[in-house]
């Protein structure tokens, strides 16, 4: 056996602690030993964040994953090149056990409603037309449904935007990530901060200060926000007064270097704690400290903080009377109630040369900043495009790409926008590009080569969408084993270590019943499934045969969802969850099962931090698209060599793509790609 190689089952028996007696004694007594920290699956990743764990997936990764699905998908249509095994399908004989005699067998009769081209994977219900349990929840782990608006089931889980809508909503803690900025949305205001990069040799970490970087818009008087309404690149949010006589509107866009609210008929603030050093109005310098005496008639503001070092430019859409009263922090409000659209944006972050992203304060790569030249034409930008402002947007991409012969996917980020002035859509929009957007973009296209703004994931330049971001993305080729064969040296070792293991595996007692947790349950049949494919390419026909009828069966029992930790339909978010298992066999003296009793109880439901983080957090939708990806990638290798197999189970794998990565709008059963961030190139769990 290869040095440092851990055998299939040596992990199994390492899995196997989980359910375990000492794991349900541990979780009773509440200690979190060996398990990972509650979460709602939305990475709070503004403040602190290594760079491992911000390009764990990346543009190119998440391409090959929808990819994987389109070959899940063609495998369980039939349409895969098969190999016929000639196998039955038994259930495993002895001597391996088989605790739960009613293991699923193929379903009877199970409906079939392929997807078309453009429209959802499939149409059934999961629990009228597939069988699972309707799940309920209760108190706080519901959607907050003041929160969401007008919006209903299936909900979104991993949006950008998701912690506006957790918990009470408007807490200051509840930041969300809008490059370039960080943006806290509270009772009467909304914050835009600036956050700024920390290097080491050992880590990237992005770090924002509640003052430093810091300036708001709001108004007195406004109610808790609620969602208006959102899609896959922005999220609208609004405020209300005295039943709706005053209000504030804004569209967040991830890219967007502006900051905006639209009032009607409310009394406008624009405030932050930093000390102002400057102040112009149209161009004319204003007197320091202001003390609220004067009133100005404003076009453009340009303000000038203190702690931050830096510059802010304010435009107004129609002007606006405003009146300033310093008191040592920056304070402008308008004289009257005002209707229009307030927009701010960061124009220079190190004018005196004391900020923290001067160069004096930075380290390596990030030890430059762009030439006066650029700063003065990122100036001329602001200006020329402050009126253009993106109110949403959505992707489109080519839905018929052959993923055997296809080099390269077109992804185009399509912007709604609209020129204030006039109402109508706007010539061309401002928005700042990523590296891998501007890795991606069409031959050709020019981009400014300055950096505006830095982030932890990468720098931004400014570019001009009208009103398209087109990009291309080159393909992996995407094939069942290695381009390479088996070096001849290695050949002996790996035969032998694939006969040892199917020779010796025997799937850990509660995982065969399927009481542990999805997501170790996932990693040990994506093991199974791996070494089937080996044994397949080395012809070593019997080992292959046999572990793929095994894997086929422990498949089968995930899939159809009767598991004693039973996957289950959230009828209130919109998905599939693990209903958990407290897991108990009196440490060996009782036969195995779930205290729980299985549904309705569902303790992975529930409310607190302990059910956010049973099953590793899966029943609070935390990485759903590692927990199930493993295990359709199995399905998958099963219908490479089980046709029958795959027309029998087609759809209830289909039911753990859909929940991950359903590509259609018009799945009322899934949000739409819920691990996609277009515009991030990821997954928010990046």
């Amino acid at each position: 056996m290869p040095r440092g190689r851990q055998s299939l089952s040596d992990y199994a028996r390492s899995s196997g602690h989980y359910g375990s007696y000492k794991r349900r004694r541990e979780l009773k007594e509440g200690t979190r030993e060996g398990r990972t920290c509650p979460c709602i699956g939305i990475p709070n990743f503004i403040k602190k964040k290594s760079c491992q764990d911000i390009f764990k997936l990346s543009a190119v990764l998440t391409m090959i994953l929808c990819l994987v699905i389109l070959v899940i998908v063609m495998a369980c249509s039939g349409l895969s090149s098969s190999s016929e095994s000639g196998l039955p399908f038994p259930l495993p004989g002895e001597p391996r056990p088989v605790p739960n005699p009613k293991f699923p067998p193929p379903p009877e009769h199970t409906p079939s409603a392929p997807g078309k081209a453009g429209g959802p994977l499939s149409s059934l219900s999961p629990v009228d037309d597939l069988g699972f349990y309707g799940a309920k929840r209760i108190g706080s782990a519901l959607p907050v449904q003041r929160l969401w608006g007008e919006m209903t089931t299936p909900y979104p889980t991993h949006e950008f935007f998701q912690n506006i809508v957790l918990g009470k909503g408007s807490n200051p803690e509840n930041v969300i990530t809008v490059l370039p900025y960080i943006v806290s949305i509270q009772h009467n205001l909304m914050s835009a901060i600036y956050p700024f990069v920390v290097t080491s040799s050992a880590q990237v970490q992005q770090i924002f200060d509640s003052v430093m970087g810091l300036i708001s818009l709001g108004a007195d008087g406004m109610e808790a926000p609620r969602l208006l309404r959102s899609d896959k690149l922005s999220v609208t949010v609004g405020w209300e007064a005295d039943g709706g006589s005053a209000t504030m509107v804004s569209t967040l866009v991830q890219g967007d270097p502006y900051f905006s609210m639209q009032y009607s008929n409310a009394q406008v603030k624009v405030t932050s704690p930093q000390g102002v050093i400057s102040l112009k109005i149209d161009g004319q310098k204003v007197e320091l400290p202001c003390d609220g005496k004067n009133i100005y008639t404003a076009n453009k503001i340009e303000i000038g903080l203190l702690q931050h070092d830096a510059l802010w430019f304010g435009y107004a859409f129609p002007e606006i009377n405003v009146k300033c009263n310093d008191g040592g922090k920056l304070s402008l409000t308008s004289s009257d109630p005002y209707t229009g659209v307030i927009r701010v944006a960061l124009a220079h972050n190190c004018t005196r040369g004391s900020g923290l992203h001067c160069p004096e304060r930075l380290e390596g790569v990030h030890k430059t900043l762009p030439p006066p030249e650029a700063i003065v034409g990122w100036f001329e930008l602001l200006d020329k495009y402050s009126s253009s402002r993106i109110i949403g947007g959505h992707p489109e991409y080519n839905e018929k790409v052959d993923i055997y012969t296809s080099k390269q996917a077109s992804v185009q980020l399509m912007y709604d926008t609209e020129d204030i002035n006039t109402g109508a859509q706007a010539t061309g929009a401002l928005v700042l590009l990523l590296p891998h957007h501007r890795n991606a973009l069409q031959h050709g296209v020019e981009v400014s080569g300055s950096t505006i703004h830095r982030t932890m994931f990468g720098s931004m330049t400014p570019y001009v969408v009208k009103p398209s971001l087109d990009m291309y993305f080159e393909l992996p080729s995407m094939m069942w084993n290695s381009p390479n064969p088996v070096a001849t040296q290695y050949d002996h070792q790996l035969r032998k270590a694939v006969k040892e293991d199917v020779d010796k595996f025997v799937m850990p007692q509660n995982y065969q019943i399927g009481a542990g947790d999805p997501y170790n349950a996932g990693k040990l049949l994506s093991r199974m499934a791996r070494i089937v494919l080996i044994a397949d390419e080395l012809e070593l026909y019997d080992q292959r045969d046999k572990m793929v009828q095994d894997l086929a069966n422990y498949t089968s029992l995930w899939v159809v969802g009767k598991t004693f930790n039973q996957l289950v339909y959230d009828t209130n978010w919109g998905g599939i969850v693990s209903c958990g298992c407290m897991y108990d066999d009196c440490g060996g003296k009782c036969k195995a099962h779930c205290d729980n009793g299985g549904p309705p109880v569902c303790p992975s439901l529930a409310e607190g931090s302990f059910a956010a983080g049973m099953d590793f957090g899966n029943g609070y939708y935390n990485d759903h698209h590692f927990h199930y990806g493993y295990i359709v990638y199995a399905a998958a290798v099963v219908a490479k060599f089980l046709p029958q197999w795959a027309e029998d189970y087609k759809e209830f794998v289909l039911l753990l793509i859909r929940d991950v990565a359903n590509p259609s709008p018009d799945d009322t059963s899934f949000p739409q790609f819920r691990h996609m961030d277009f515009y991030a190139g990821g997954t928010q769990k990046q």
